[in-house]
């Protein structure tokens, strides 16, 4: 269900950035007031130690969970930094709501 949500976002995002023939308005490539708390938050974000080592004692190869774990935060880190580009350069600044599904039109009966 994430992941059919994440498409269909990206599918709209695409469609918005074809029809204004480019980045939304306000779009900035590199915020420097705000660049330092963007990492930190992503510090934040994969915090995960605390789920991780559980799962790596109960494990039937702990040796391979070192490469499980960077496989799969780098999947993550991918997938979620193009995610957020391609919506930000589509909206611009009129990324206004928390949600970005919010901002999909209501009156698609796709969406």
């Amino acid at each position: 269900m994430i992941l059919l949500g994440v498409l269909t976002t990206a599918v709209f995002a695409f469609r918005v950035i074809e029809e204004q023939d480019g980045p939304g308005e306000g779009y900035v490539a590199l915020n420097k007031e705000s660049f330092w708390s963007t990492v930190g938050f992503a510090f934040f974000m994969f915090e995960g130690i605390g789920c991780l080592l559980p799962v790596m004692r109960e494990t039937e190869k702990p040796e391979l969970m070192p490469a499980i774990t960077v496989g799969a935060m780098l999947t993550l880190f991918v997938v979620y930094v193009t995610f957020s580009t391609v919506c930000y350069y589509a909206w611009g600044e009129d990324l206004t709501q928390p949600v970005v599904t919010e901002m999909l039109p209501a009156q698609n009966s796709f969406v």
